[in-house]
């Protein structure tokens, strides 16, 4: 008796479709989906689609069989990159902070020499030099010193004061983002403080033939 085996997959094999995989026909419902697995924000994500009044509207349409199969398949696309992407911004952010604690704030300012002159008692003039330290032209800045600019205002006689985030500010972030924050566990030591911390195990044996029942 013999036997016939196919050496290829069936057709139906070769055709079958993920469910969800499919972008949806409505194009309006196809970018809240796309929206809301890239930001999480239900609400924002219909708004940004182009639907009006979010509250109640949006959970009707996420229940809608065609939206909650793709919604779901573009979850299951995204998930095994989630971690990459965290990475990514972690550095991203790493970068930032490292910035603020190291960089030299100095280069925001430039020295320029200033001259005034008076007039003594018998009519002579004194010119005199004095030093100035003042903020460099904004159109000036690089943009590693602008990112160093948290804001700025000017103030009622025409200066202008700047916002700077602060090293220490900048190095508590970078700590907490290390975990170097988190408390430390100290091991228990013994009264005199000199060694750890010793216990006594205290184990009674019982004659079951002698003890009262």
């Amino acid at each position: 008796m013999s036997q016939t085996i196919s050496a290829f997959p069936t057709q139906e094999a070769e055709n079958k479709v993920e469910t969800g995989s499919e972008r949806l026909t409505d194009p309006a419902r196809e970018l809240f989906c796309q929206e809301l697995v890239a930001s999480g924000d239900k609400y924002a994500s219909f708004e940004a689609a182009g639907f009006k009044r979010p509250r109640g509207n949006v959970d009707r349409m996420m229940r809608e069989a065609d939206v909650a199969e793709r919604i779901g398949f573009l979850y299951r696309k995204v998930a095994p990159l989630e971690q990459l992407l965290i990475a990514h911004r972690r550095h991203e952010h790493r970068k930032a902070l490292e910035h603020l604690a190291t960089a030299d704030r100095l280069s925001l300012w430039q020295e320029k020499y200033r001259y005034t002159t008076t007039v003594d008692k018998d009519g002579k003039k004194k010119r005199r030099r004095y030093r100035v330290i003042e903020l460099k032209p904004l159109d000036k800045f690089t943009a590693d010193e602008r990112a160093l600019v948290d804001g700025f205002k000017m103030t009622d006689k025409g200066a202008i004061e700047i916002t700077i985030p602060k090293r220490l500010d900048a190095r508590a972030m970078l700590a907490k983002l290390d975990g170097l924050d988190a408390p430390q566990k100290i091991a228990p030591t013994n009264p005199a403080g000199d060694g750890p911390a010793q216990g006594t195990i205290v184990i009674e044996l019982v004659d079951s033939k002698n003890a009262s029942s």
